[in-house]
């Protein structure tokens, strides 16, 4: 009798262990289905909202083209910036979960009103909604949480940047490869001056060596002053160390900011402190600076290939690194050598 007692208890414990063994392995899957970071739906989406306390980014998809809106006005968005958030938004970067308890969200800023809420819409729909956080340094990520979810996860690296801090204003007042500029021309109606520069390939001078190891002449790009009949004046060159740093200036030159072009206002455009005109390859560029901003320290900047907008551009840009006069390119005179003075004799 006391044998099958005892095989009874020992087969309960079995039974008891088999069943905390079951419900241990049941408890982890569950705890590996919590700990998984929710799927977001992310299909093309055609609107994008980033709402902060100092007010929402919205950007929008017409045709192949992003905008960034602001009130009733639209303007062009740079196309890096929001690449870098659809490429986030598509495949986004987690780490792990942290914490499943709601009393800890102020701990990680991810309160409704401390967190930076992202939303993303297909036409009127909404597709998908973020709450991201504080950063933790630390741990090299930033806390996020999805509606619907109790869970904190962590990303992998610092993604927040690339939601907010970030102008998403396309502000490249004008961009072109500096190579692809082939005449540069500055008109001061004011001042009455007008002249241009032209780039020309100068053929090198035919070998004068039979040396089969010397490697031949090569031709030289050279800037020149433009003289009778839209030529360059090659009796005009312009020093190389003067060109070549103002091209790369021209080639990017960035606003501070882009305002839609009011028809109200001149911008100083009728009367406007000068015109720089690029030609290059296959087109040309007029970029007109007019009157000194009302904004802000800059000028107002316009050109002729976005219409309707208004550029404000840094003073110093406009008017010292830019604002280049024909003296600005002149080769100085050389100069004689000043003779050497008589040594005097020496003192006994």
């Amino acid at each position: 009798m006391g044998f099958l007692k005892n095989k009874n208890l020992v087969m309960l414990v079995i039974i008891v262990a088999l069943g905390l063994i079951a419900w241990g392995f049941m408890r982890q899957n569950a705890q590996k289905e919590e700990i998984a970071f929710p799927k977001l739906q992310f299909d093309d989406p055609s609107k994008i909202v980033i709402n902060q306390k100092e007010g929402p980014t919205v950007l929008i998809k017409e045709g192949n083209q992003w905008l960034l809106e602001e009130g009733v006005a639209k303007f062009p968005a740079d196309p890096l910036p929001v690449d870098q958030l659809l490429s986030v938004l598509k495949d986004f970067p987690w780490q792990e979960m942290v914490s499943q308890n709601e009393s800890k969200y102020p701990d990680f800023q991810l309160t409704d009103a401390e967190a930076t809420r992202v939303q993303w819409f297909k036409g009127t729909a909404s597709q998908g909604e973020l709450f991201l956080g504080r950063s933790d340094w630390q741990r090299q990520g930033d806390y996020v949480r999805v509606p619907g979810s109790k869970a904190v996860y962590i990303t992998k690296g610092n993604i927040i940047s690339s939601f907010i801090g970030q102008s998403f204003k396309d502000l490249s007042f004008f961009k072109t490869d500096p190579e692809k500029i082939t005449r540069l021309s500055w008109n001061y109606p004011a001042e009455k001056e007008l002249f241009s520069l032209i780039k020309k390939t100068v053929k090198a001078p035919a070998a004068t060596t039979e040396d089969k190891n010397q490697a031949p002449p090569a031709d030289q790009t050279k800037w020149f002053f433009e003289g009778k009949g839209g030529e360059a004046d090659l009796a005009q060159e312009v020093p190389a160390e003067t060109i070549q740093g103002l091209l790369g200036q021209i080639a990017l030159i960035t606003a501070k900011d882009a305002l839609p072009k009011a028809a109200t206002k001149t911008y100083g455009f009728d009367a406007f402190f000068y015109q720089l005109t690029v030609e290059m390859d296959k087109e040309n560029q007029v970029l007109t600076f007019g009157a000194q901003a009302d904004e802000s320290p800059a000028y107002y900047g316009e050109n002729q290939s976005k219409a309707n907008w208004v550029y404000l551009i840094d003073i110093p840009l406009v008017k010292d690194q830019l604002a280049k006069k024909k003296k600005d390119f002149l080769t100085p005179p050389a100069t004689a050598p000043t003779p050497a003075l008589p040594t005097p004799p020496l003192q006994k």
